[in-house]
């Protein structure tokens, strides 16, 4: 049987302002500013693009073909770099089954967050990276952020790895209390895996043998 893959980078319960949000990271003591711009920099040049999981499709039957959009929003705005993030099954471009606005900001001298908000009405944006007028009409009160579900990473001079953290990203699918995330962003590929527990422990969904594979193509 295929598995399900359901990537959460990101942003799912309880919603909180975006005001409120900022005022958390504005807390945050500030690291070197030449450090902080060039490694945000690099993390976005890293994220952005489109991907593809066909490589390892092919290779292993229990993982689907799925297409992947990392798109920069925004990019006035100077509290965080923000991503229209948007996956479908190939073939079914129109018909995305997770649409996603991803809120990126430095917290230390190697540390990237990743936060992750829900889109209200969400099929009014369907490839929005293709459309100006979608652009111009996703705003900030158009999305939801997700509590405890935020993905911490860290850079070694090759790539962004980390994940969530305990047990804080809730969720209700499929019988799971709980989801957890673990994610590589390398400049040329993505590898993320996405899994959702009982209360006990129990793996209720996600890949088993490990994350999706996603190789970047433009």
């Amino acid at each position: 049987m295929r598995v399900r893959f359901y990537i959460c980078i990101s942003l799912i319960g309880i919603a909180l302002n975006t005001k409120a949000q900022v005022e958390v990271i504005e807390e945050i003591p500030p690291t070197n500013v030449s450090e902080k711009e060039n490694l945000l920099e690099k993390f976005c040049t890293f994220l952005k693009g489109e991907y593809s999981s066909q490589a390892q499709s092919s290779r292993d039957t229990n993982y689907y073909n799925i297409s992947l959009f990392m798109f920069p929003i925004w990019e006035k705005e100077t509290d965080a770099k923000y991503f229209y993030v948007e996956q479908a099954m190939s073939g079914k471009e129109d018909k995305p089954y997770r649409q996603r606005v991803y809120k990126v900001y430095q917290t230390g001298p190697t540390t990237i967050v990743s936060a992750i908000y829900t889109i209200k009405k969400q099929e009014d944006f369907i490839k929005l990276h293709e459309s100006i007028k979608k652009q111009k009409s996703l705003s900030k009160d158009k999305i939801e952020y997700k509590e405890g579900c935020d993905v911490f990473m860290e850079y070694d001079g090759t790539r962004f790895y980390g994940g969530t953290v305990d047990k804080k990203c809730l969720s209700n699918l499929r019988g799971a209390k709980y989801t957890t995330t673990e994610v590589q962003v390398f400049e040329d590929k993505l590898i993320s895996w996405d899994r959702g527990f009982t209360d006990t422990g129990f793996h209720a969904w996600g890949a088993t043998a490990g994350g999706y594979i996603f190789d970047k193509i433009k």
